[in-house]
């Protein structure tokens, strides 16, 4: 391997890292707005129930 083909090639693995990294932010962004939407979903589910109490 010379030295332009192992340059490329870990530019292009940091290339990919980047992306990974980006997906998994994704990923957490997404999960954490699902859960706080579901929280408040049942959070007004329970709200809005009649005879609910505290």
């Amino acid at each position: 391997m010379t030295r332009a083909q192992y340059l490329e090639a870990t530019a292009a693995l940091h290339d990919l890292q980047g992306w990974l990294a980006d997906a998994g932010d994704a990923l957490r962004v997404f999960v954490v707005k699902a859960i706080a939407l579901l929280a408040l979903f049942n959070l007004l589910r329970w709200a809005l129930m009649p005879g609910a109490g505290i």
